[in-house]
């Protein structure tokens, strides 16, 4: 069970380093497709790691795992820092839409 968990860590690891890529390249259109084969993936590993016993981890699971995770943190930064970017927008959008309402008569 530990190869299988091993296994699919090491492609959540490649799925997560590939979303931060996209996400440092400020290309978003591929992360929610990849964010769901990353959720599918977590649920594979939770699974094979159920079946096993997890004091049996090994250290390339671990490191895998906590790769990811760093991963996960610098990519959650880029989603929190493009969300703050996507609110300005739609504020100046809205204001600039309050505008012409308010002056569009003259």
């Amino acid at each position: 069970m530990m190869n299988q968990a091993n296994d699919i860590a090491t492609r959540l690891e490649q799925l997560t380093t590939e979303l931060l890529e996209l996400a440092r390249g400020d290309n978003w259109e591929p992360v929610e497709a990849l964010q769901q084969q990353r959720f599918d993936l977590i649920e594979q590993l939770d699974t094979a790691l159920a079946r096993g016993n997890p004091t049996d981890a090994s250290p390339e699971l671990r490191r895998a795992l906590e790769k990811v995770r760093k991963l996960e943190l610098e990519a959650q930064a880029l989603f929190e820092a493009r969300k703050k970017e996507l609110g300005d927008e739609f504020q100046k959008l809205k204001q600039g839409q309050r505008a012409k309402k308010a002056y569009g008569g003259f």
